[in-house]
Parts: structure tokens; sequence; C-alpha cells
């Protein structure tokens, strides 16, 4: 039994997940697509909720992520020509849901020192997670843009907002063991940064590739340097200077040398 809780229901979960998403690719219908889709993140938010209650938390931390991706690396299939590519985001989604699924199973176990240990790789992975449902989002937020002209941009540029916002409170709230409400002031400023940062990226004549991936990097910095700021050492500009410094550095690069400007 616990064998089947801790290992082989995440794994049905991330194979379920994974065959929503084949769903889109093997029957291109309208209906079958908002309808798959619709069920399975309605299952998907109520099982986290389920777990919520069984493992007596009063909230569902991992559900905004295990949402927000599944919507993100969607949109990021659909865009995908390369039939691996397909494949590799399919399985990536999959894995993410059952990921998310131990980890939120796993979560009575919190008082433990062993748990501790265990899970610095697993708070160092679900980083890894949000950047790219960072990344994932803003790239199909951004190729919206571009393939749907009427759209605004203060809209596509709102909703990038609202989800680097809620990236970057999910992201604090693995490092400091605090309520979201803390963390409000600082993801709406780096929101409105995201905001302002996206729509003025709009406005550059570049692939939504290279503006996703843009965006993506000053977000992390931005986490990165409030998550700095909240520590017991604050920020140490002796280092963190140069870190930045570097990013800047890399980034100029990368604009002008590497990228293609249509």
């Amino acid at each position: 039994m616990k064998l089947f809780r801790g290992y082989i229901f995440p794994l049905i979960i991330g194979l379920f997940q994974s065959a929503a998403m084949i769903s889109v690719l093997f029957v291109p219908s309208r209906s079958v697509f908002f309808s798959v889709n619709g069920a399975w993140l309605a299952l998907l938010s109520l099982l986290h909720w389920h777990i919520a209650k069984v493992t007596r938390q009063r909230w569902p931390n991992e559900l905004p992520l295990a949402f927000i991706s599944y919507v993100g690396i969607l949109g990021l299939m659909i865009l995908a020509e390369d039939n691996f590519m397909r494949i590799f985001l399919t399985v990536l989604s999959g894995f993410t849901a059952g990921f998310l699924v131990y980890k939120a199973i796993t979560k009575n176990l919190e008082e433990s020192s062993v748990y501790r240990i265990i899970m610095k790789p697993s708070r160092r992975l679900s980083l890894i997670l949000w950047t790219i449902t960072v990344l994932a989002s803003s790239i199909s937020l951004f190729s919206a843009g571009i393939f749907f002209a009427q759209i605004p941009s203060w809209c596509l540029s709102l909703l990038i907002a609202l989800v680097c916002g809620g990236a970057a409170i999910g992201v604090w709230r693995m490092y400091f063991n605090e309520s979201g409400h803390k963390f409000m002031l600082w993801a709406l400023l780096v929101g409105v940064g995201m905001f302002e940062c996206a729509w003025v990226l709009m406005m550059l004549p570049l692939g939504y590739l290279v503006l996703g991936f843009v965006l993506s990097w000053v977000w992390y910095l931005s986490v990165l340097f409030v998550r700095f700021h909240f520590g017991p050492q604050g920020i140490v500009w002796r280092y963190q200077g140069w870190f930045i410094l570097t990013n800047l550095i890399l980034l100029v690069c990368l604009l002008i040398f590497f990228v293609r400007w249509i």
C-alpha cells in the first residue's frame, strides 16, 4: 500500500496527464481539446485538494504549479513542429504531474529531519519546474500576440505578470516557511516589472521563443535576488553584483550576436 501511494500512484497520474496531452495531437478537434483538458484540470484540482485534506494541509501547495505548468507546456507543445520536441514536452508534463503528486503526498513527513535532507533536491527540482513553467507560459502568450494581432498587448502582458507573480510566491514559499501574504508586496513588484518588461519586449522585432527566454531570464534573476533579500544575510553585493553584471553581459551578447532579429 505504501509502495502504491508513494510511487505507483504518482506514476499513474503522470501517465494520465501525458495521455491527456497526446489526445490533442491525435484528435485535432476543438470540442475534444476543451472537454479533455477541462476535465483533466478539474480532476487534477480535486486530486490535490483531496491530498491536502488527507495530509491535513490547509491549502494544496502544489496545485498552482501543477495547473499552470500543464497549461504552459500544453501551449508550448501546440507550437512545436518537431515530433521529438512534442514527445519530450509530453513526457515532461507527465513527469511534472507525477512529481508534484508525490511531493504533495509526502508533505506529512515535513517535521522529520530526514524529510528536510531528502527534499533539498526536490526543492531545487521544483525551482527548475517553476522556471520552465514561466518560460513555457510566456512563450505561449508571446506567440498568441504574434498569431492573433487583435489581442491587446496589455492583456497578454497582464497574464504574463500574473503567472510571474504567482510563480514568484511559489518559489519563495519553498525556501521560507511563511504564508503567501508576506510575499504579496514583493510579488506585486515582480508582477509589475514583468508586465512592463513584456510590454516592451512585444515591441521588439524578435520571435516568441527569444522573447519568452529573455523574460524568463529577467524573472529568474528578480526572484533570486528577492530570495536573497529574505535570507539571514540579505543581498551580499560583493558577490551578487558580479553575478548581475555577468548575466547582463551574457544577455546583451545573446541579443547582439546569436539572435536573429526579424
